[in-house]
């Protein structure tokens, strides 16, 4: 496959997300002005707690949707279209227990929207790795600008009628729920009712593949929910707002261009037949693509707190020494996210769950004293980004080590 090839698929997945990327950096001044710090952590808490259900829910078999063709394709998407959504109420009801026990859970109690943004975000992840695996990139994108435009004005316009944290939350549940349907609809002829036979052999295929990508998945959600659990508990509401300001304007630059060629990396390492030296050279470019998203991240971090001050607003200015602190690790990241992906369509996630399991939650701890006995947030928040850093790297050396000892091999399409 010839790089004119791969940049023309890339282009018709990439408008989607600088229309979505573009469109919530240029409103989130105006956003910002109407929701304070307080209402925007517990925003993030609502998006951590959702997405960290949906990835039970969906037992992550949307990465088997990618390795799967045919009939066993369709069979893998239907059985997580179909218990999704109730696996996702049972994880919504764990968390409203929970609230009961953990402070900075309490406004999640039996929140209904919760529960729909669960579901949606669920059978979004199940769709749109359909739509990939059927090569539908324009279908993606149009989806992804069908939720921020609703998430958006409505986020606007809830806040000017002065509903504060409730209209936040609102307004993020309705605009996933608007993309969504969109998805599901167009992949609505992918939907089959599998026999029994079907869904014993489905399972059986996949038996280890989802316990270990849940988890793999699962890990840095639970950590960004203990950080900010510590935060709540040490210094306030609010530090969680700054520090889920900060994650947005980080993660910015890394969804305009690597999320999108990661994820048709990955759709190619699936197909076992592609040639692994198109791969590797693939791979090479995909770094080459990745070169401004990393200078976007290079200028936010030597601008922050005029940026954050400027731009967001005075009572946001705290949210530069967040961006400082956690720049190193969301460069690692960046460049992480091609290893994972890479990891989970050659089937061997384990090469880093290890990694991620024991490396974060080292790091969490060390987080945690450093935040509680010292009271340093910014070196709390460096030594947890110096562990994102180390877990990137030692998952790059693993993948490396499995490929040069034929540990890695690429399936075969069926």
């Amino acid at each position: 496959m010839s790089r004119n090839k791969f940049l023309k698929r890339l282009s018709k997945l990439i408008w989607g997300n600088f229309f979505v990327v573009g469109l919530k950096f240029a409103t989130l001044p105006l956003v910002t002005r109407l929701y304070g710090p307080e209402d925007y952590g517990k925003l993030a808490i609502f998006s951590t707690t959702a997405v960290f259900i949906s990835i039970f829910a969906s037992h992550q078999l949307e990465y088997a949707v990618l390795r799967k063709r045919g009939r066993a394709s369709q069979v893998t998407f239907s059985l997580g279209m179909f218990f999704g959504p109730l696996l996702g109420f049972c994880g919504f009801v764990c968390a409203s227990l929970l609230a009961d026990y953990f402070k900075f859970l309490s406004f999640l109690k039996w929140d209904w929207n919760l529960l729909v943004y669960v579901w949606t975000l669920t059978w979004f992840q199940m769709a749109n790795f359909k739509a990939l695996e059927q090569q539908r990139y324009q279908l993606t994108s149009i989806s992804k600008m069908m939720i921020a435009i609703p998430q958006v004005g409505l986020a606007l316009w809830f806040g000017v009628k002065g509903m504060g944290l409730e209209g936040l939350l609102l307004s993020t549940a309705i605009g996933q729920t608007f993309g969504t349907l969109l998805l599901v609809f167009c992949n609505r002829a992918h939907l089959v009712l599998p026999s029994l036979g079907e869904c014993i052999e489905c399972l059986r295929d996949n038996r280890d593949f989802p316990l270990m990508t849940t988890s793999l998945q699962s890990s840095p959600i639970i950590t960004d929910l203990l950080k900010s659990a510590f935060l709540y508990q040490s210094l306030g509401q609010a530090s969680v707002g700054y520090l889920g300001l900060a994650q947005k304007l980080l993660k910015a630059p890394i969804n305009l261009v690597i999320n999108s060629s990661s994820d048709l990396l990955m759709s190619d390492l699936a197909d076992g037949s592609r040639a692994r030296s198109d791969l590797v050279r693939l791979g090479y470019f995909f770094v080459k693509l990745s070169i401004p998203s990393f200078a976007c991240l290079l200028i936010l971090n030597f601008y922050a707190d005029e940026l954050v001050a400027n731009v967001f607003g005075r009572k946001w200015a705290s949210a530069g020494v967040y961006i400082t602190a956690l720049f190193p690790g969301f460069l690692a990241m960046g460049f992480g996210v091609l290893i994972e992906k890479a990891c989970m369509a050659y089937k061997k996630q384990n090469l880093i769950f290890i990694n991620h399991v024991v490396i974060d939650f080292c790091f969490l701890a060390g987080f945690f004293l450093i935040l509680t006995y010292f009271e340093s947030l910014l070196g709390g928040l460096v030594v947890f980004s110096l562990g994102k850093i180390i877990t990137r790297l030692s998952s790059y050396f693993s993948l490396i080590w499995a490929i040069k000892t034929d540990l890695v091999s690429p399936r075969a399409p069926g």
